[in-house]
């Protein structure tokens, strides 16, 4: 009798972990912060150079870099992070806009400037103004808008600095993969 009881927990046990594995349940124990620190390989602070983020973090603005963070993290939309563009030593920093799933298209209107619409809301600043895309900008979106019939694929994101007319980032260079992400970044306020 008391073998059958242990087998019988044993065997709920068993189809509770496996069920946690196939639908990725986390145990309460684990909380997202705990998850998050496993998962962080080096953390750096670092002075943010450049203007392209104005208006969200300041040029000479103190930053922390987590690297290692979106290796069991979501990237989610309006997340700043470090990207390796090309190779250079120094990463850019720019904010998440555009996630997996999302909807985007460039449109133009009346004044001429060509703006991004993410699940059709017009994409705006940290300061609220709208980008306003030329013409050359326009064609780098439209390929990846007509590529990816307007949504953007698995594993790809589009990021923003925080400059009306956009800067080095995805309006100049496209889409861009989360293999290039570098680190989540997280503003540190005195």
């Amino acid at each position: 009798m008391l073998n059958s009881r242990v087998y019988s927990l044993c065997f709920v046990f068993l189809g509770l972990a496996i069920l946690s594995v196939l639908f990725k349940v986390t145990p309460p124990s684990l909380k997202r912060e705990e998850i998050s620190r496993n998962c962080i390989t080096k953390t750096e602070s670092r002075t943010v150079r450049g203007e392209s983020m104005a208006g969200a973090i300041a040029e000479g603005e103190s930053v922390k870099l987590l690297f290692g963070y979106y290796t069991c993290n979501e990237v989610l939309r309006d997340d700043f992070i470090a990207y390796d563009y090309g190779g250079r030593e120094t990463p850019l920093v720019k904010q998440v806009r555009g996630i997996p799933g999302d909807v985007f298209k460039i449109v133009q209107d009346a004044d001429l400037y060509w703006r991004l619409a993410i699940n059709n809301e017009i994409q705006k600043t940290s300061e609220g103004k709208e980008y306003l895309f030329d013409e050359n900008t326009k064609k780098m979106l439209s390929l990846y808008e007509d590529s990816y019939r307007g949504l953007i694929p698995e594993n790809a994101y589009l990021i923003l600095g925080n400059v009306v007319t956009g800067s080095v980032d995805s309006s100049r260079f496209g889409l861009v993969g989360k293999q290039d992400i570098l680190a989540k970044v997280i503003v540190e306020k005195p």
